[in-house]
């Protein structure tokens, strides 16, 4: 009963608390399988595993041959040497079953080892994530990847690419960065993703209301962003990543973004045919233009828009919306 009114209780105000909170998740399994000091810390793990267990496995197989030994040759031995072999076998057991938990239980060597060499990279995925958090005021980052079941996730709230690019991970053909500043000043401002936030379909034409995270150029050097005048929404259609070229891609529309402040815009366009690709541009003082500045993009599936609400968003969001690899 005490069971039933907890899980109530969170059911009805966790839920609740969580609603009302911004929140985002990661696979955090997806990030180390892209760290390389991961893969190689793996690699090493996987040989002393192997060279352990084959220790193991010598060991088992003079056991199994004292015992056959022991089988073969009983008919001709006095109970005294019976009993002696057997207390002999019984040994080898036993130092068997103490190696296999020294090595392999619970705080044995393979745990002592894994936890030598993946904590470090764990702890420096997790400061990743503190970052990302504090960078798009996140409140609950939830990981993918854990032992508790996400049944179904939305794309919007996908983290995994912030965590990579915090990271150094991210593409390097889709830059998310530019130099801007007066001769000699380089201040790094990140070129925000486009975030799809809603969409649906009227007749031939895909509503969706894009949206643009802050710019945040405090984190990045004092009054960095305060040139920034809006966003530019630009589209290329195709059904392969048209690159970062920014010849490749045409203005559908503008958001006026004084400092480069969150904000959002409405777009229309026909998405049965051929996939588009949403990336961002930012506009300055005057109206100029960093042209060769193209932020990471947004894809969306047009080709399989049968659902009337479509899912769309980043990377390993399943096979409507994503970014490109």
């Amino acid at each position: 009963m005490k069971l039933f009114f907890f899980s109530f209780f969170f059911f009805v105000f966790g839920l609740n608390f969580v609603k009302a909170q911004k929140f985002g998740y990661f696979d955090s399994g997806f990030v180390l399988s892209k760290m390389p000091e991961y893969a190689k810390a793996q690699g090493e793990i996987d040989q002393l595993s192997a060279a352990w267990q084959k220790e193991i496995e010598e060991m088992q197989t003079k056991v199994d041959g004292l015992y056959r030994s022991f089988q073969a040759e009983q008919v001709l031995l006095t109970e005294e040497m019976k009993l002696e072999r057997l207390n002999d076998i019984k040994k080898k057991e036993t130092e068997l079953k103490d190696y296999q938990k020294k090595v392999f239980g619970f705080g044995g060597l393979f745990f002592l080892k894994k936890q030598e060499l993946i904590k470090p990279l764990q702890d420096k995925l997790f400061d990743a994530v503190g970052k990302v958090a504090k960078t798009n005021r996140l409140a609950i980052v939830f990981d993918k990847s854990a032992e508790m079941v996400m049944i179904y996730t939305d794309p919007r709230h996908d983290y995994t690419d912030f965590v990579l690019e915090e990271l150094g991970l991210g593409d390097p053909n889709a830059p998310n960065n530019f130099d801007y500043g007066p001769q000699g000043d380089h201040t790094m401002i990140p070129i925000p993703r486009p975030r799809v936030l809603s969409a649906y379909n009227t007749g031939t034409c895909l509503q969706m209301l894009v949206g643009f995270d802050s710019i945040a150029g405090g984190l990045f050097g004092p009054n960095a962003a305060t040139a920034v005048t809006g966003f530019r929404l630009v589209m290329a259609s195709s059904n392969v990543d048209p690159g970062r070229d920014p010849a490749a891609y045409a203005l559908i529309a503008t958001a006026d973004s004084p400092g480069g402040a969150a904000t959002a815009t409405t777009v229309c366009f026909d998405c049965r045919f051929t996939d588009k690709w949403l990336v961002t541009q930012l506009s300055f003082e005057g109206g100029s233009v960093l042209s060769d500045a193209v932020g990471a993009g947004t894809r969306i599936h047009c080709q399989i828009l049968a659902d009337p609400k479509p899912k769309l968003g980043p990377k390993k969001s399943g096979p409507l919306g994503s970014s490109p690899d």
